[in-house]
């Protein structure tokens, strides 16, 4: 092959892979049913424990300084509890 022939081959080939048209449409399909599936499976999730439910619509309503808040909450929590964690792995227990 010619240099010239081969770099438009390069060419065409790169752009290819990067063109969203690569994937074949069962691959696209499939992508698409995963992600409806786990939508599902968290919808029913909720539904069943009231109180996540309550919990999920009390967090739909913060604003989102209160949504900051809490995630801070949350966060230094999870450290506590980890440090608690470790402390009692070290004490033997």
């Amino acid at each position: 092959m010619s240099a010239p022939a081969s770099r438009a081959f390069r060419r065409c080939v790169c752009n290819a892979k990067n063109s969203s048209s690569y994937l074949r449409p069962a691959t696209a399909n499939l992508a698409q049913q995963r992600t409806s599936r786990r939508w599902q499976s968290t919808d029913a999730a909720a539904s069943t424990n009231p109180k996540i439910a309550t919990i999920v619509d009390q967090i739909s309503q913060l604003t989102l300084l209160e949504t900051a808040d809490l995630v801070s909450t949350l966060k230094v929590r999870h450290t506590q509890v980890e440090d608690y964690r470790e402390d009692y792995r070290d004490s033997g227990g």
